[in-house]
């Protein structure tokens, strides 16, 4: 029993770990976007 909690617990933090890897990615990308279509606009 333990050893499954154990395993939920590891799995809700590899699923934390990948969310929050994509949303800083996401942030990252639109970023990057925003500054070279306001770079162009100049």
């Amino acid at each position: 029993m333990a050893k499954l909690n154990l395993k939920g617990a590891k799995m809700d933090i590899i699923l934390g770990i990948g969310a929050v890897t994509l949303a800083i990615v996401s942030i990252a990308l639109a970023y990057g976007f925003y500054k070279e279509k306001h770079k162009t606009q100049h």
